[in-house]
């Protein structure tokens, strides 16, 4: 399984082992990250060096289905705003030697653990902690993984054989816990849904992003606005421009995105939009 990483990460301490994985890393800039099917690590430092830019590649990879691996490396940062999380996601020190996952025991250190409301995506436990959280916004996403465990960083004592074989158990995990692609084509064009509820049910994690960008673009069906409004979203409308949408307000497309869990991607639209028409005043 190949992976992806960010070019500007790629002398960071954290990623270091990442030089020794079989199946190759591509170094990539934001943009390339974000389009890229492969499973991305990256160091949380990225929040704070560039908030925006990391929210929007994060967001963008979760509904383009991607998974992501932060390694957070930031105590006392709450990441529920980062990741658009529905409840916090915080960090606190607490050393540990080892860690459990997929029924594995693993010696590998962290010097975190996580604290959060979460419950089910919690993959990896220390003897009395999480160290190892997976979190998406609903079943059509790409997760998110949080590890605080040195999983390919460098260090005295650290095994690298250990750190790469727990990386490889949660890229495995995560792999697992995918959602396959729906088995109608997206050339398929002339079946036709009577209401956004139908169609969302039977292509959600294809049409959704369309919806998204539409929302963001003013409700425009034009081709060209749906595209710059995708680009602004950070998603990829993977050839459904040619879709034809039932009759839908914008009211009524936010409804049924919310009833069929797209609700979080709808309030990041929403926060997107507004920013962007307050620079707009400000120009």
């Amino acid at each position: 399984m190949r992976l992806s990483a960010l070019q500007s990460q790629k002398s960071l301490r954290d990623l270091h082992r990442l030089g020794a994985w079989e199946d190759g890393v591509d170094w990539l800039d934001a943009d390339d990250l974000l389009s890229s099917p492969h499973p991305a690590i990256v160091v949380g430092t990225w929040f704070q060096d560039d908030p925006e830019e990391a929210k929007r590649v994060f967001a963008g990879r979760s509904a383009n289905r991607a998974v992501t691996l932060v390694v957070p490396r930031l105590p006392n940062l709450n990441f529920q705003g980062h990741l658009g999380a529905p409840v916090s996601i915080k960090l606190k020190l607490h050393d540990y030697d080892s860690l459990a996952l997929g029924g594995r025991e693993f010696t590998v250190p962290g010097h975190s653990t996580i604290e959060s409301p979460l419950s089910n995506g919690r993959w990896g436990e220390t003897a009395d902690d999480c160290a190892v959280l997976a979190w998406r916004a609903h079943q059509d996403a790409g997760w998110i993984i949080i590890c605080t465990a040195s999983t390919a960083s460098r260090g005295f004592g650290l095994d690298s054989e250990e750190q790469l074989g727990l990386l490889d158990a949660i890229l495995e995990n995560a792999g697992a816990n995918v959602p396959q692609a729906p088995e109608s084509a997206l050339e398929e064009t002339t079946v036709e849904f009577a209401d956004l509820d139908s169609l969302l049910a039977a292509r959600g994690g294809e049409i959704a992003p369309l919806l998204l960008a539409r929302l963001a673009a003013g409700n425009n069906p034009d081709a060209s606005a749906l595209r710059a409004a995708a680009k602004t979203l950070g998603i990829s409308l993977n050839g459904t421009l040619e879709v034809q949408l039932p009759e839908a307000s914008s009211a009524e497309t936010v409804a049924a995105l919310k009833r069929h869990g797209w609700g979080a991607y709808v309030r990041r639209v929403r926060q997107i939009t507004e920013t962007a028409e307050k620079e707009g005043t400000t120009q």
